[in-house]
């Protein structure tokens, strides 16, 4: 037991000595394997590495180049399909274009039919009621929309003709295919005839508008009152107002058949008048003050054509005159008459209107009203011209010495005067003339006379002196001179004679 007990150390001494190389060897055999390891891992660490960066490099560029592919093909696909629609909405406002302007003709009464767009989306039925309660300023408006499913952006705009390209917006909403709303028309509309336009834009971008077949008439509650003393009437062509306010004025004028706005003027010229467009006929005119910042109520005044009173004609005077006064007396057929003088109203001394006329052009305005009601109003340009044409005489002037037996009178006169001489027409060439004249011995003379169309006259007196001793008989004066000397020497020695005749008698 005790040997055992001596004995342990040393085996455990041993047994460290043998396992400590062991271990040493191993942990660098162990360090060797790590490292080799190691690296065998670094390289395949390293080459997996660089597997997934080819896969990555080459996953993006494949997705790079799918992205790629699929955004060229959704701009394509875009491009392509707002060319499509661009040339859809090109086709269709060629077509609205083309429907609009197929068989248009100017000044004919049409009613704004329905408006197709596409040959599918079309409004109709639009019709309105005004709200007796609110002084016919509310109205409400339905209409339809066909061939359309879509939801779409509606607009009504109050309009003067149809169709029209502006107005004055009342409402906007979304609406389904049938509506209805109601509007009030705001303060600052003026009076006159109007109309509900209807719009229609879908989602998709078309557009369509359609105004109503049935205009109204409205009398502004905020305008000026109405002028007083109206008197409407018309030529042929032209319409005509005059009022007793003294403001300027707003005349309108409208087609008596669809009450579309066809012209307008505002004027402080008395009488106020409008030409009517060429195509229209029959129409209807109101004349409204202009005095506040809304143009005033008035009452609309039918003109046919056919209404016009075809009697002679009342201002029964020449066109040119001299007379710086002229009488009018009114066709007795005449159930009123007002006579203007250059935009200023002519007041009668019973039955006659005597006018003074100003130098110059003179326009005269009668308004005959006859007894169906209507006024025909009648036109007329009176020029006064108190200026005596102007003639001149060339050359020696009007004091002519000659030895022939004729003359040659030249000179110029104004181009529309009638010139004579010694009452025989004289030929013109412009406003020159020449005229041949026998000239008899000794003095001649000869009266020029230029008239023009309003009778002035002009006289100029020329005279012609002919001598007998010159040209051709000159050779007479040699002759006469010896025949005088002859006589002059014979009365000479006849006096002498008879002289020393007397002398001789008293010496004897």
């Amino acid at each position: 037991m005790k040997k055992k007990a001596i004995l342990l150390p040393f085996m455990i001494l041993l047994v460290l000595v043998l396992c400590v190389p062991a271990g040493a060897y191993a942990k660098g055999s162990d360090k060797a394997t790590v490292s080799d390891e190691e690296k065998t891992s670094g390289k395949d660490k390293t080459t997996d590495e660089e597997k997934v960066i080819e896969e990555a490099k080459s996953s993006s560029r494949e997705t790079v180049s799918e992205e790629v592919k699929a955004s060229s093909e959704e701009k394509v696909s875009e491009e392509t399909k707002t060319a499509s629609e661009e040339t859809v909405a090109e086709e269709e406002k060629t077509s609205g274009d083309e429907k609009a302007n197929d068989g248009e003709n100017p000044g004919e009464e049409k009613a704004p039919a329905e408006v197709e767009v596409s040959g599918e989306m079309k409004i109709s039925n639009i019709e309105f009621e005004a709200d007796e309660e609110s002084e016919g300023r509310d109205f409400r408006v339905s209409w339809e929309i066909t061939g359309i499913t879509e939801e779409v952006y509606v607009r009504i705009d109050l309009v003067t003709s149809a169709p029209s390209v502006s107005g004055t917006e009342l409402s906007g909403m979304k609406s389904g295919t049938s509506g209805n709303r109601v509007v009030s028309i705001p303060d600052g509309v003026a009076s006159g005839y109007y109309k509900f336009m209807v719009s229609a834009t879908t989602m998709s971008g078309m557009y369509i508008a359609q105004c109503d077949d049935k205009a109204f008439f409205y009398n502004s509650p905020n305008g000026e009152k109405e002028l007083e003393g109206v008197l409407a009437g018309r030529s042929k062509d032209t319409a005509y107002a005059v009022w007793d306010d003294d403001c300027p004025a707003m005349l309108y004028m409208y087609d008596a058949g669809t009450l579309d706005l066809i012209g307008q003027i505002t004027t402080a010229d008395k009488p106020a008048q409008l030409d009517i467009p060429a195509g229209y006929t029959d129409i209807v005119i109101g004349i409204a003050s202009v005095k506040g910042e809304v143009p005033g109520c008035f009452e609309p005044y039918e003109l046919p054509l056919d209404g016009i009173d075809v009697l002679a004609d009342p201002v029964n005077v020449e066109d040119v005159t001299n007379e710086r006064e002229i009488s009018i007396v009114p066709n007795a057929g005449a159930g009123s008459f007002r006579l203007f003088k250059n935009h200023k109203e002519c007041l009668p001394s019973g039955n006659t209107y005597t006018v003074s006329l100003d130098e110059g052009m003179n326009e005269l305005l009668a308004f005959t009203g006859s007894e169906g009601g209507y006024t025909t109003v009648t036109r007329k340009t009176i020029e006064l011209d108190t200026v005596p044409p102007v003639i001149s005489l060339e050359g020696t002037g009007n004091i002519i010495q000659t030895d022939q037996p004729y003359v040659y009178i030249q000179g110029m006169a104004d181009q529309d005067a009638l010139v004579t001489c010694d009452n025989t027409a004289v030929g013109m060439v412009g406003n020159c003339f020449s005229i041949r004249k026998e000239a008899a011995y000794g003095t001649n003379t000869v009266k020029l006379r230029a008239s023009d169309k309003a009778g002035n006259t002009t006289i100029c007196t020329v005279e012609i002196t002919r001598s007998f001793w010159s040209g051709n008989n000159g050779w007479l004066i040699p002759i006469a001179a010896a025949f005088l000397f002859g006589i002059a020497a014979e009365i000479y020695l006849l006096f002498f004679r008879q002289k020393k005749e007397k002398k001789d008698e008293t010496i004897n």
